[in-house]
């Protein structure tokens, strides 16, 4: 890449359908980059049922065939997307152009877990590793990469993420009410993918297990999930557990939610950052996520007390352990949590995606 003021490096922002993520398009917004999405020429990222032939022909086709790929210094990919490696393989983008991948969903963590087979491991770190730098959301993310590469872990760099202001409007204010015994849980489906990695399995089934302990806990959940995955994780329980669950759908505004909630549980497989996890804390809303959820980095500040282990036991205890707390010592958790949340702002992290960027042109240059 040759030497340029950055604010004329030429940027392409090659994305999923059926949009960017809200927040990464704010990201890559502030390096004024061109959008394209992965499937521009034949359409099959949305389309779960597309034939897997489909999806190669694109991946050629839109390698072959990408809009004015001569004028792009840098290539930007949100995900493991094979489009810019085939791209360099088939010499459409040239030594001097530069390719960087985005990854901010659980990709990783079902590389690192073995959730994939071998085949398809080795698949995806050859792609990642073609790639001439990584950015992770979270850190996370990054001690991944040092485990799955060991030797030779590609050029890695490490951002925050942060709350939208539309969102962050919301929650700023609120002020939980710590004397329910409601858990709240947010996340959209409706496949079993997400259900997997946004861990709804194991929070239903720890929630289950804690409430024969407590008969007056309660559990929201916010999110369009198909029922019959539902069905099949809880048609065992009881009744009155099944009527103590109370599954909302879609909400636009959570605040109501939030300030009738006195703790928010979040067992994610992977997940890399987490945005509804900041909000939560920004809320007031003590939060306990897993080991493996990437704003542990966040919530570990708070307490270490509130990260927990992807195991249904472990779950279930540490629900019965902090309702188990008194109200000041919940209360000290809330004051804590929304000081922290609140600093996770979209402005943060838009600009520490902006200088990290920056960054990585000066290190791809020397």
């Amino acid at each position: 890449m040759s030497a340029k003021n950055n604010n004329q490096i030429k940027v392409a922002y090659i994305h999923g359908r059926p949009c960017s993520h809200p927040m990464q398009q704010k990201m890559a917004n502030s390096i004024n980059a061109d959008f394209f999405p992965v499937d521009f020429k034949l359409r099959w990222h949305d389309k779960p049922n597309a034939p897997k032939i489909r999806r190669y022909i694109s991946w050629i086709i839109c390698s072959l065939f990408f809009p004015n790929a001569k004028k792009y210094d840098v290539f930007i990919a949100a995900g493991a997307h094979v489009t810019l490696p085939l791209m360099r393989l088939f010499g459409k983008i040239s030594s001097k152009q530069k390719i960087i991948v985005h990854l901010g969903d659980e990709l990783l963590y079902s590389i690192y877990s073995g959730r994939f087979s071998k085949n398809k491991i080795s698949f995806l770190k050859k792609i990642i590793s073609k790639y001439d730098a990584i950015i992770c959301e979270g850190e996370m993310g990054t001690e991944i990469i040092k485990k799955i590469w060991a030797e030779n872990t590609p050029k890695t760099y490490t951002i925050v993420n942060g709350i939208e202001n539309r969102h962050l409007f919301q929650v700023q204010n609120l002020r939980p009410n710590l004397e329910t015994k409601n858990i709240l849980y947010i996340a959209q489906g409706p496949g079993k993918m997400r259900l997997w990695y946004k861990g709804l399995d194991l929070l239903l089934k720890s929630y289950e297990k804690a409430f024969n302990e407590e008969k007056k806990l309660t559990l929201t959940i916010i999110g369009e999930w198909d029922d019959n995955l539902i069905y099949e994780i809880t048609k065992n329980f009881s009744e009155d557990v099944k009527k103590s669950i109370k599954m909302v759908g879609y909400v636009s505004d959570l605040s109501t939610y939030f300030e009738n909630s006195s703790l928010y549980l979040h067992p994610a497989r992977g997940e890399a950052y987490g945005i509804v996890v900041l909000m939560s804390l920004a809320s007031g809303l003590p939060t306990i996520v897993s080991e493996w959820t990437g704003a542990k980095e966040v919530v570990l500040k708070v307490s270490k007390e509130l990260i927990v282990p992807l195991n249904v036991n472990d779950i279930s205890k540490k629900i019965l352990w902090y309702f188990s707390l008194t109200k000041s010592e919940k209360q000290i958790l809330s004051i804590n949590s929304k000081k922290l949340g609140l600093a996770y702002t979209e402005e943060r992290a838009v600009s520490e995606f902006y200088n990290t960027f920056q960054m990585i042109i000066k290190d791809l240059n020397d």
